[in-house]
């Protein structure tokens, strides 16, 4: 079954708009307010965190190599918006001359294959996607409208593609997770279905609009969630779903 194919310029110009959107809730947010998506974690640690994700890729990017940069643990909002900005100012500058070169097969370090700069827009798209959901739902934004702002239908299709083809397999690859014993198949309309494991028949299927089941795979939103229905052996899609299939 062929993967969703979408072009990288499509990925930097949605990345784009995630950083800007993602840095004014920074700028203007309740920096202390905790994001229920990431246990234990402030708006304020939500930005550093990106920031850092974006100095490791851009290292991927342009020194070849695994690197996350270090941060003081200050949280004041000029330092978070400042880490925040030279991370994303770095990646962006790097990924807009290998898009203006046309070079998205550039040779670049990834997480996983394969090893080129489109590897990077992809994944930090999907990163910041999910993230922005992340912050406006921290600041009260209602589920829907979180959304609806930070995940289209094609990102979130494609973002679900990334999770069983390449996370869950690093995932196991690492050894952070068994090898599946039970499969869980996912439907979203107008596209064909992905399985995560390798049963034959799958132990469940799971259907909904793509940002949806995206959210739930991230363990953003219960199975149980509006728009979601579980068919077959809604245990096992529960096991499937709850285990670290993602970092």
């Amino acid at each position: 079954m062929p993967r969703p194919v979408v072009d990288p310029r499509r990925h930097l110009e949605g990345l784009e708009l995630g950083i800007a959107r993602l840095r004014e809730v920074l700028a203007h947010g309740e920096l202390a307010a905790p994001v229920a998506g990431c246990p234990g974690w402030s708006l304020a640690d939500l930005g550093i965190h990106v920031g850092s994700v974006y100095g490791f890729a851009h290292a991927g990017l342009v020194e070849h190599r695994e690197f996350r940069p270090e941060h003081t643990g200050a949280r004041g909002r000029d330092e978070v918006l400042a880490f925040f900005d030279a991370g994303a100012d770095a990646l962006l500058g790097a990924l807009r001359a290998i898009d203006a070169a046309d070079d998205w097969n550039a040779e670049a370090w990834t997480m996983a294959p394969p090893a080129t700069a489109a590897f990077w827009v992809r994944r930090q798209h999907h990163e910041t996607s999910l993230h922005l959901w992340d912050a406006l739902e921290s600041q009260g934004v209602p589920r829907d409208k979180s959304t609806a702002e930070a995940l289209d239908d094609d990102t979130a299709a494609d973002g679900i593609d990334e999770i069983a083809r390449m996370f869950y397999p690093r995932q196991v690859r690492l050894k952070r997770v068994e090898s599946l014993t039970e499969s869980l198949e996912i439907r979203t309309p107008g596209r064909e279905p992905v399985r995560l494991g390798t049963v034959g028949t799958p132990s469940a299927v799971l259907t909904g609009a793509a940002p949806t089941v995206l959210l739930a795979l991230w363990k953003r939103v219960a199975l149980e969630a509006p728009g979601l229905t579980v068919s077959g052996d809604p245990r096992a899609a529960a096991r499937v779903v709850a285990s670290p299939i993602t970092p």
